[in-house]
């Protein structure tokens, strides 16, 4: 058996926050679904931007290209400049005859990019992900925090599936927090959301 990822509360949201300068943050699942935004999700991460957090967009997705991910941020309220997005590996491979390294989540190769071109310290970054086996894992990987959403992929019931199993690979998806959607402690970073 292993622990439950721990739920963001009001009593531990300050040392929760103080504990990261970095956030990495998957997309579809975690911010929006397609075209519909997530909750306000968007205004979690600018109000976490404001506190001098830095945010990257990270994604395994190989359709859209960064400036599509840049316009779509900017469409759904999200600050955004920087993102880092998957690439259409197929078609390289294809016409260079060999096969492609592979930089998405869960492969250390991408944050190595990230971390090098940025100075990130690994244990002051948080990766926030729907899916466990990609977003979660890359996390663990890199040696940093992790929460998961469950505004995505996965559900409660295979964290405590996974919680439950004596199989070491099953612990390994389990992120260090937890919470149902990214604006769930949005009351905590602004009280005036909290009479929303």
């Amino acid at each position: 058996m292993a622990p439950l990822p721990a739920l963001i509360t009001r009593e531990n949201f300050k040392s929760f926050l103080e504990s990261f300068d970095t956030v990495l943050t998957d997309c579809d699942g975690v911010l929006w679904h397609e075209d519909r935004l997530i909750g306000q999700a968007h205004v979690t991460l600018n109000t976490l931007q404001a506190l001098g957090k830095k945010v990257f967009f990270v994604t395994n997705n190989s359709i859209k290209s960064r400036d599509d991910y840049i316009e779509k941020c900017g469409r759904l309220g999200f600050k955004a400049t920087k993102v880092c997005t998957g690439c259409v590996v197929r078609c390289v491979e294809t016409v260079a005859e060999r096969l492609a390294t592979v930089m998405g989540k869960p492969s250390t190769k991408m944050f190595s990019v990230i971390q090098e071109k940025n100075s990130l310290d690994p244990k002051r970054t948080l990766m926030i992900g729907d899916r466990c086996n990609t977003d979660i894992l890359f996390g663990k990987n890199c040696g940093l925090q992790t929460l998961v959403v469950l505004s995505g992929v996965t559900t409660q019931a295979d964290l405590e599936k996974w919680a439950a199993s004596d199989d070491p690979e099953q612990h390994a998806l389990l992120a260090d927090y937890c919470l149902t959607q990214l604006d769930d402690h949005l009351a905590f970073l602004d009280p005036k959301q909290e009479q929303k």
